[in-house]
């Protein structure tokens, strides 16, 4: 029998949508002709999509084994290791793909995808720098800005984006990031202007109406950031983040039994499983005032992702909250090795010299912190801070 008729059906079917469809014809014809590459190809590429990442990676391997001189497959299999959470291996074969074709795009966009996810930020936009010298499109520089943002470093992430917006001016993601870069800016008023620009164009994009929340809350606009996460939630309402965001900003509003229940809701919306929902649980046990169980949660986000200085700073902050402040001045000092201009462990690392008696390196870490913030002097800061959260516990 040959392979040719069976394919023929499943291409029609894919076509039309018709995926699980047309798997059965690409297994027929995957079993016709144990030299056929194509259909081997296109059952992984199908199986994929379906989510059905083991087959997929069975298939995608059979098709390497036919032709192992073609570096698109080594890309495919990358992409559904990752998915398996078998990120390492992702990264080689991707890298295998890169030698075999080092002028495709293909394999450096989603190895700086994958890099972004193992929370390598540095090496990311190392990939995506090759891969948009190689073909400059507003996805590369989105995802650029992405990584950007996560290494603290919002100006440069704002260009990033507003390359992305010269060849795609309406280019949602792009609207989106950069409102997240003028956030990180505190240029709240304008991030605000940015996020409802994306989302005229793009209603449906959840995180970004988390981060339109984020930034109200940040402005102490408590009501229209609640409205914001409603909206994020509507969309996605087992989203952890969004449910412990609500509950930080009915918090701030001393509405304290609706924003428990928040973070009650963000800790029943499923196990974690990854490094940023091991994350955010600690953040919902936060601020659940169970800081042990958040410690415990923000060790099982860095034992996943020990790159996370943002995981650093919090834990820095809980074991501040805790009194453990040798343990806690290590942590800061993780995350600033990791960032050496991370605000928030440069602001817990002063407070917690303060406590250990060590006046001077307090005061410069809080003077640092400021600086880095735009924010006012350390003592007016501290005053503020206290203020804050002496409410935040209450």
């Amino acid at each position: 029998m040959s392979s040719q008729l069976p394919l023929d059906q499943a291409i029609a079917l894919l076509r039309q949508g018709r995926r699980a469809d047309a798997e059965p014809f690409l297994r027929a014809a995957a079993g016709a002709d144990p030299a056929d590459f194509a259909s081997r190809r296109l059952l992984a590429v199908t199986l994929y999509q379906q989510q059905k990442f083991e087959d997929a990676l069975s298939a995608v391997e059979a098709a390497i084994v036919l032709k192992p001189e073609l570096a698109e497959p080594y890309t495919l299999r990358g992409v559904i290791l990752h998915n398996l959470g078998r990120s390492e291996e992702a990264i080689a074969s991707m890298d295998k793909g890169a030698d075999l074709a080092p002028g495709e795009r293909t394999a450096w966009y989603n190895r700086g995808v994958v890099l972004s996810d193992m929370g390598r930020f540095e090496d990311a936009v190392e990939s995506y720098d090759r891969a948009l010298t190689i073909a400059p499109t507003p996805d590369g520089w989105v995802n650029r800005a992405g990584a950007l943002i996560n290494l603290q470093r919002p100006a440069e992430a704002l260009e990033s984006c507003d390359r992305a917006l010269a060849l795609a001016p309406h280019y949602a993601p792009a609207l989106s990031n950069r409102g997240l870069a003028l956030s990180e800016l505190r240029r709240n008023n304008e991030a605000i202007v940015m996020f409802d620009h994306a989302l005229a164009h793009a209603p449906g994009m959840a995180e970004t109406w988390n981060n339109r929340g984020t930034t109200l809350h940040d402005m102490r606009l408590f009501d229209d950031a609640v409205a914001s996460f409603d909206r994020a939630l509507a969309l996605q309402p087992q989203n952890m983040a969004s449910w412990s965001n609500r509950g930080r900003s009915y918090c701030g509003m001393q509405r304290y039994e609706e924003g428990y229940a928040s973070f009650e809701k963000a800790l029943a919306a499923g196990t974690p499983r990854s490094a940023a929902e091991w994350n955010v649980a600690g953040d919902a046990l936060v601020g659940l005032k169970r800081h042990e169980d958040a410690l415990g949660a923000f060790d099982k986000a860095l034992a996943l992702n020990p790159l996370a200085a943002a995981v650093w700073g919090k834990r820095a902050t809980t074991l501040y909250t805790l009194g453990r402040f040798e343990d806690g001045l290590k942590s800061a000092d993780k995350a600033l090795a990791l960032i050496p201009d991370f605000s928030q462990a440069l602001d817990t690392r002063g407070r917690i010299l303060l406590e250990m008696n060590r006046i001077e390196e307090g005061l410069t870490a809080l003077r640092r912190s400021g600086e880095r913030q735009g924010a006012p002097p350390a003592s007016e800061a501290k005053a503020r801070h206290d203020a804050e959260q002496s409410a935040y516990l209450a």
